[in-house]
């Protein structure tokens, strides 16, 4: 019906990611594995960061690149309502742009589940899980990180478990240690 122009700067900024890991896999492929740690608020909306992240990522390191992307949600109620897959249509139904995600609840989730993947570098995740349960868990927590072989790993396990935890928890924790 009618046609104007558009500002045709587009903005630039330095995004920088979380994490941002070469995965190998078994079959010798090389992806990408992109982690972003989010509390209830996102300026902009996590679906917009997303979009910013994966698309400069694949500027980045190439049309080609194989690419995974997560983001963990820390605190209750976060990520609720994202649904991780989203997309642009050009008028017509025709999808212009379309991009996805995984998003994880860490507050919904049992630090049993984490816990039973058996992957030591998971443990500190163990603190942003269900509340409720938390506690109960805790002492098996401490135990997996004392298991751990390499002092220096088992030490920034133990680190990254008390900057996640809360104060109770940390109390808790410290119960533990003492007990035992």
């Amino acid at each position: 019906q009618s046609v104007e122009a558009v500002n045709v700067e587009l903005a630039t900024e330095t995004l920088r990611v979380d994490s941002l890991l070469r995965v190998v896999q078994v079959n010798g492929d090389a992806v990408l594995l992109h982690i972003e740690f989010q509390g209830r608020r996102s300026v902009p909306v996590m679906a917009l960061r997303q979009l910013g992240y994966l698309s400069q990522l694949v500027i980045t390191h190439g049309v080609g690149t194989k690419l995974r992307s997560a983001v963990l949600y820390t605190e209750r109620y976060a990520g609720q309502n994202d649904i991780g897959a989203y997309r642009v249509e050009d008028g017509h139904g025709n999808v212009t742009l379309e991009w996805r995600y995984l998003p994880v609840l860490l507050w919904q989730m049992s630090g049993e589940e984490v816990l039973s993947i058996g992957r030591p570098a998971l443990l500190p995740l163990i603190s942003l899980t269900r509340p409720d349960e938390l506690l109960a868990i805790l002492p098996e927590v401490v135990k997996a990180v004392r298991r751990e072989a390499d002092e220096e790993l088992r030490t920034r396990l133990f680190n990254g478990l008390l900057a996640l935890a809360s104060d109770e928890e940390v109390l808790k924790m410290i119960e533990n240690l003492l007990a035992n």
